[in-house]
């Protein structure tokens, strides 16, 4: 018998270290001079992309530490897609934050027009909620497959789940179905989340 694996959907992991005290600091800047977008979030504060947007306020410290995450992101980035060869090199179109409050969530939703998507934990704590993917082919997994399995594995879940850790970042392709699920702790969740394309 061969067995060929078709279509794999990987996400990658790496854990980065940053000053986060002084991200977190960013962030409560930048939330006391903009108000929230609203885009897949229900509740907590969504900021306005940090690459263009005029955030000349920030300390050089914070402006530092912000190049340096976006810094470490492409480099996890190119690393990742050197196996498609590509012609050029992969960049962060955008970048913003995330803080989620008790009860904040975000819906699911993909990242069009780009590549790579990916978040960086700056602020986490136990039960602030998980990220969650959803199986590209899941209606198919529901309607058919899910009667007849006992054990779940990576050929019959539904849905994979990343617990948030402090400097934990995660990198997954764009077009994944991804969604957060409810911070249940009183502990603000703080994240970063991008887009890199070429």
């Amino acid at each position: 018998m061969i067995k060929t694996d078709i279509f794999k959907t990987a996400i990658y992991s790496d854990n980065f270290s940053l000053n986060n005290t002084t991200l977190r600091e960013l962030v409560n800047n930048v939330e006391e001079n903009f108000s929230s977008e609203n885009i897949s979030n229900l509740g907590g504060y969504h900021s306005i992309n940090l690459l263009n947007e005029s955030i000349n306020f920030l300390s050089k410290e914070q402006l530092t530490e912000l190049t340096s995450l976006v810094s470490k992101v492409e480099i996890f980035g190119n690393d990742i897609i050197k196996n498609f060869s590509p012609v050029k090199n992969l960049k962060i179109g955008n970048i913003w934050f995330n803080k989620s409050y008790n009860k904040d969530f975000n819906i699911p939703h993909i990242h069009p027009n780009s590549i790579l998507s990916g978040v960086y934990y700056c602020k986490t704590s136990q039960d602030c909620g998980p990220l969650v993917f959803d199986r590209p082919d899941k209606l198919l997994v529901q309607s058919y497959f899910q009667n007849f399995f006992s054990n779940l594995n990576e050929y019959n879940y539904e849905v994979y789940t990343i617990l948030p850790e402090d400097g934990l970042c995660v990198l997954f392709p764009s077009y994944l179905t991804h969604s957060v699920m409810p911070n249940l702790s009183n502990s603000a969740r703080v994240s970063f989340s991008f887009n890199l394309s070429f």
